[in-house]
């Protein structure tokens, strides 16, 4: 009988994080189109679903009250109020990356920059460890605040809120103003293709230096 290869130092936890407008999910649709199985995890959301959202895809959508009785039930692995909205991560959708599965986590800023605290504090220290060692955590930034708000708002048409960006937006640069992430990729306009080029060489690096 052959014997059965072990693919979970084949797993990877890609963690994607950006201001608002930094094109995370341009950057996803192609990373997806690049990476054959990679796994996206769906976070949940207090919003309203936009026009070309799917619940279940882009988000899992639930209202307040929803939300913050799964909050009492434990069942996030982290959750954080962003600009007007909560989100958060459920518990068990972290684990199939100890099982050889290739994911991506699109997360704002603030979480992000707690990834490695929030493990510490949800998992026993062989299960922290072992996803930590499995963990990209990479940080699209955008060559101005223009281009950002800009992008928001072709993005978001009638439904642009200039309140909830700029609370976004101060919000984020808080974090980074006391936070350095492992990597960072500029996202400049029109040169999407380069980006996502470049977070496929940070994978690999990290991938072959593991």
């Amino acid at each position: 009988m052959k014997e059965r290869q072990d693919n979970s130092r084949e797993g990877y936890l890609l963690v994607i994080t950006g201001k608002a407008g930094a094109g995370k999910d341009a950057v996803l649709g192609k990373l997806f189109e690049a990476i054959e199985d990679l796994e996206q995890i769906v976070t949940y959301a207090t919003r309203d679903p936009r026009a070309d959202e799917v619940h279940g895809v882009h988000y899992n959508f639930a209202n307040e009250q929803e939300f913050l009785e799964m909050v009492e039930r434990d069942e996030f692995l982290e959750h954080v109020k962003y600009g007007k909205t909560y989100k958060g991560t459920h518990k068990n959708s972290i684990m199939g990356v100890l099982e050889g599965k290739k994911v991506v986590w699109r997360i704002d800023i603030s979480r992000a920059a707690t990834v490695e605290e929030t493990f510490r504090e949800r998992f026993p220290e062989d299960i922290h460890t072992s996803l930590l060692e499995r963990t990209i955590v990479v940080l699209l930034d955008l060559p101005d605040s223009e281009t950002a708000k800009k992008r928001v708002i072709e993005r978001d048409g009638d439904g642009y809120d200039e309140e909830e960006f700029v609370l976004r937006h101060t919000q984020d640069s808080e974090v980074l103003s006391n936070y350095t992430f492992q990597y960072t990729v500029v996202n400049h306009q029109g040169k999407l293709e380069e980006t996502v080029s470049n977070v496929i060489k940070i994978i690999e690096e990290r991938l072959v230096g593991r």
